[in-house]
C-alpha cells in the first residue's frame, strides 16, 4: 500500500507537471471550458500509471519529493493559466527569489563537502536555522511580503506533520530546481539592468512623455522555466499590435499573447504595468511601447536588421497615394454598416474611417503647436458634421491637402528635429514613417472590409504603391483570443 508520504510527493510532482504543461501550452488563450477539460485531461494522464508507474512517479524518480516553494510557485503558475488572474506580485516573487538564492548558495556548495562545516545537518531541528526562519517570516510579514510569509509558514507545517519522508526541513524549503530557476532569474534581471546602464534605462510613456520604468506587479507565466517570458498586450484592429507580433514570430521570439480587448483580466494586467495604449511588450519588471519596432529591438537585444526607411518625401508621395485611396473605399461602403462592428473588434467601422485620416492630423497639429503627439489626439472622434461616408472622404482630402502644403514649405527637409510622442521622444522622421504606414495598414482594413461585404475596393491599393513602408504581412489579427 502507498504511504500517505509518497501520496504527497506524486501530487507535488503531478502539479509541478501539470503547471510546465499548462505554461507550455498556455492555456489562458482558450475559453474557460477547453481549460478545465485540459487539465482534467492532463492530470488524469499524469496520475494514471503507464506500466508500472505513472507520469509523476517518473518525475518523482527524477527530481525527487518538490519543496513547498517549487509548489507554491507551480500552484500560482496553474491557477493563473485556468482562471487568467495572476495571484503574485513581481515584489514577492522578486524577494523570494532572493531568499531562495541566498539559501542555495549557503547550502548546497557546503553541503557537498568542501569544508568541515555541512549546513544541511541544521535542517535536523537546530535552534539556529528555526530562529533564522522566525526572524525572516516577521521581517516578511511586516514588508508585507505575503509570499514567503506564505511559502515558510507552509514549509513549516508540512514538516511537523511529516508531509514527505525527509525529516530535514532544508527539503521541505528548497530544492535544487527552484534554486536553479531563481538564480537564472535573479541573472536575467541583473542582464536587463546592464542594458539599462548602457543607455536604455527606461521606456516611453504615454502618461506624460517621459521615459520611466514601471513594475509589472505580476508573476510571469514561465514560473518553474528557466527565464521570464516576454508578454505581447495587444487588441484586434490594431495595426502596431499586428506588426508586433509578426515581428517577434518572424525573429523567433516566443511570447505570451494577451489580448486585452473584452479581456478583464488582461486589460488589469495592462494597467499594472501603468500602460493604457497596446502594443506593449513587456518582460520581467519592464516594459515598452511597441509603436517603433526599434525601441522593441533594443528592449529585447534582438540581433536582426530592420528595413531601411523611406526617405521623408518619399513618406508625403505614400500618403499622397494612402489617403486618397482610403477616401474612395470609405465611399463604398453602405451608410447602414458603418455603425457596425468588424469582426473581433467592437468598434464601429465610421470610427476606423474616420481615425485614418485623424493620426495624420493629429501629426500636423502636433508640428504646428510643438504639444506632443499624444494618443488622445490621433484618437480624437470625429466632429458631428462628420457622418456619412462622404463626409469623412471630404475631411479626409482637407487633411491630405493641409499635409501637401505643409511639405512644400518645411524647411527640415530631413526631418531630423526631435518630436514628443505618447511612444516616446523620436526624430521627426520616424514618427513620419508611422503616419505614413499607419493609415497604410488601416486603409488595406477598409479593402478587406469591402471584400467582406462582396464589394470590389475602387481601384485597389498595390504592393508597388505601399512598397516600402514596414507594414505587416495580414491586413487583420485573426488570433480568436489572447492568452
Amino acid at each position: 500500500m502507498i504511504s500517505a508520504n509518497a501520496v504527497f510527493g506524486l501530487f507535488g510532482c503531478g502539479l509541478l507537471s501539470l503547471a510546465a504543461v499548462a505554461t507550455v501550452f498556455r492555456l489562458r488563450r482558450f475559453s474557460a471550458g477547453a481549460r478545465v477539460a485540459a487539465v482534467l485531461a492532463a492530470a488524469a494522464a499524469l496520475f494514471v500509471p503507464f506500466g508500472d508507474l505513472s507520469v509523476a512517479a517518473y518525475v518523482r524518480g527524477v527530481t525527487g519529493d518538490p519543496s513547498i516553494s517549487t509548489l507554491v510557485l507551480a500552484g500560482a503558475a496553474c491557477i493563473a493559466q485556468l482562471t487568467g488572474r495572476r495571484l503574485v506580485g513581481q515584489r514577492d516573487l522578486r524577494a523570494l527569489m532572493w531568499l531562495v538564492a541566498a539559501a542555495a548558495v549557503f547550502l548546497y556548495p557546503f553541503a557537498l563537502g568542501l569544508t568541515p562545516f555541512d549546513p544541511y545537518a541544521l535542517g535536523y531541528g537546530s535552534v539556529g536555522l528555526v530562529t533564522a526562519l522566525l526572524l525572516v517570516t516577521v521581517a516578511a510579514w511586516y514588508a508585507r511580503l505575503n509570499l514567503i510569509v506564505l511559502v515558510v509558514i507552509a514549509a513549516a507545517l508540512a514538516y511537523l506533520v511529516g508531509a514527505y519522508e525527509s525529516r530535514n526541513l532544508w527539503d521541505y524549503l528548497i530544492d535544487p530546481l527552484v534554486s536553479m530557476y531563481a538564480l537564472v532569474w535573479l541573472l536575467a534581471g541583473l542582464r536587463m539592468a546592464l542594458m539599462d546602464l548602457s543607455g536604455f534605462a527606461g521606456y516611453p510613456s504615454d502618461l506624460g512623455g517621459k521615459a520611466e520604468i514601471r513594475p509589472v506587479g505580476s508573476i510571469g507565466d514561465f514560473v518553474m522555466l528557466a527565464a521570464e517570458r516576454v508578454r505581447v498586450f495587444w487588441q484586434p484592429g490594431c495595426t502596431s499590435c499586428l506588426r508586433t507580433k509578426e515581428f517577434l514570430t518572424k525573429s523567433g521570439v516566443d511570447y505570451e499573447s494577451i489580448n486585452v480587448h473584452g479581456n478583464p483580466a488582461g486589460m488589469e494586467e495592462l494597467r499594472k504595468l501603468g500602460a493604457r495604449s497596446v502594443p506593449i511588450v513587456a518582460r520581467g519588471d519592464k516594459f515598452v511601447f511597441a509603436q517603433t519596432l526599434t525601441d522593441v529591438v533594443k528592449f529585447l537585444d534582438l540581433k536582426v536588421r530592420l528595413q531601411e526607411r523611406l526617405s521623408p518625401d518619399e513618406l508625403v508621395k505614400k500618403i499622397g497615394l494612402v489617403l486618397p485611396a482610403a477616401g474612395r473605399y470609405v465611399r463604398q461602403i453602405p451608410a447602414e454598416w458603418l455603425d457596425k462592428p468588424f469582426r473581433n473588434r467592437n468598434r464601429p467601422i465610421r470610427v476606423l474611417c474616420h481615425h485614418v485620416f485623424r493620426i495624420v492630423e493629429g501629426f500636423l497639429e502636433s508640428v504646428h503647436d510643438g504639444r506632443e503627439l499624444t494618443y488622445e489626439r490621433i484618437m480624437q472622434d470625429a466632429a458631428p458634421t462628420i457622418r456619412t461616408g462622404d463626409d469623412i472622404a471630404r475631411y479626409g482630402a482637407d487633411v491630405l491637402a493641409r499635409v501637401q502644403e505643409w511639405w512644400k514649405t518645411w524647411p527640415d527637409r530631413a526631418c531630423s528635429r526631435m518630436m514628443d510622442t505618447y511612444f516616446g521622444r523620436h526624430p521627426m522622421h520616424v514618427v513620419l514613417e508611422r503616419t505614413a504606414w499607419h493609415p497604410a495598414q488601416h486603409t488595406r482594413q477598409l479593402m478587406l472590409i469591402l471584400e467582406t461585404l462582396n464589394i470590389e475596393p475602387d481601384r485597389r491599393l498595390t504592393a508597388a504603391d505601399l512598397a516600402g513602408l514596414p507594414l505587416p504581412d495580414k491586413a487583420w489579427d485573426d488570433e480568436k483570443e489572447g492568452s
